[in-house]
């Protein structure tokens, strides 16, 4: 929101930050000046197998980075870890991390290839490194 003194009026700005931050897109992109205020409304998000969407996969994997997911397909941690590269050899296994919205969900290897844990479009998968 952008108020005017002059005209004694406020502007609403809306800026797609999507574009922005991940296409690029410079176009969308929006000059902040003082004053100006930024208000980011909550919203719900529907997870939908169809949707796809990406995971990130982070820390000691030999790939790190986003990982698409499958339109109409599910992934779990083990696929996504297998389609980073795999562990490396620092990684420990008795630390994974899954971040969702506001949560941490800790796990670990075993226990992820017993329970099949799902991952979800927006998640953080994080491999901790192993204490020698």
């Amino acid at each position: 929101r952008r108020f005017d003194p002059v005209s004694k009026k406020e502007t609403v700005i809306e800026a797609n930050v999507t574009n922005i931050i991940e296409k690029g897109d410079r176009n969308a992109d929006i000059e902040l000046k003082d004053g100006d205020r930024i208000e980011v409304p909550a919203r719900s998000i529907i997870f939908s197998q169809d949707a796809g969407g990406t995971v990130s996969v982070v820390g000691h994997v030999n790939r790190p980075g986003r990982i698409e997911l499958p339109a109409g397909k599910s992934m779990d941690l083990i696929e996504a870890i297998a389609a980073s590269g795999g562990l490396t050899r620092a990684a420990d296994r008795k630390r994974i991390k899954v971040r969702r919205d506001n949560a941490v969900q800790n796990l670990d290897w075993d226990d992820a290839m017993k329970t099949r844990f799902e991952l979800r479009p927006g998640d953080v998968v994080e491999v901790g490194e192993r204490i020698y």
